[in-house]
C-alpha cells in the first residue's frame, strides 16, 4: 500500500476512521471519503498523509474538526467539507494551508466565520461558503487573501459586511 496514490471510499457507510487506517498509505495523493456516515475529524485521522492534496469529505454527517486534524497536510489543494453538519470551525484549522486553492463550506451550519480562518491560504482562489447561517463577515476575513477570485456567500444570512 505504500505506493498507493488515489483511494476511492466515497458511498459506503464509513461512520468511523481508525486513528491508524491511513498510517501505512504515507503517498496518498487523493483520498474520496464522500457520502459517508463520518461525524468526527480528529487530529490522527490524516496526520501520516503529508502528500495528500486532494481531500473529498462531502455529504457526510461531521459536525466537529479537532482544529489540528489538518496540521501535517500542508499539500493540500482541495479540501471539499460541503454538505456536513459543521457549525463551527476553529480559527487555527486550515493553519498549514499555504498551497490551498479551493474550499468548499456550502451546506453546512455555520454561523460565524473567524477572520483568521483563511489568514494562511494565501493560494486559494475559491471559497464558497453558501447555504450556511452566516449573519456577518468581519473586514479582515479575506484581506491576505490576494489570489482569491471566486467568494460564494449566496443563501446565508447576511445582514452586516465588514464589521469587526
Amino acid at each position: 500500500l505504500r505506493l498507493l496514490k488515489i483511494l476511492y471510499l466515497q458511498n459506503n457507510q464509513i461512520s468511523f476512521l481508525d486513528e491508524e487506517c491511513f498510517s501505512p498509505i504515507i503517498n496518498l495523493e487523493l483520498l474520496n471519503l464522500n457520502q459517508n456516515k463520518i461525524s468526527k475529524l480528529t487530529k490522527f485521522y490524516f496526520r501520516n498523509l503529508t502528500h495528500l492534496s486532494q481531500l473529498d469529505l462531502f455529504k457526510n454527517n461531521i459536525d466537529y474538526i479537532d482544529e489540528s486534524c489538518f496540521i501535517n497536510n500542508k499539500n493540500l489543494i482541495y479540501l471539499h467539507l460541503d454538505y456536513n453538519n459543521l457549525t463551527h470551525i476553529y480559527s487555527k484549522t486550515f493553519e498549514s494551508f499555504y498551497l490551498l486553492k479551493n474550499i468548499r463550506l456550502n451546506n453546512n451550519r455555520l454561523s460565524n466565520i473567524s477572520s483568521m480562518l483563511f489568514r494562511s491560504c494565501v493560494r486559494i482562489y475559491e471559497i464558497d461558503l453558501s447555504s450556511n447561517l452566516i449573519e456577518n463577515i468581519e473586514n479582515e476575513t479575506f484581506a491576505n487573501l490576494k489570489q482569491l477570485k471566486n467568494i460564494k456567500l449566496e443563501s446565508n444570512l447576511i445582514k452586516l459586511l465588514g464589521h469587526s
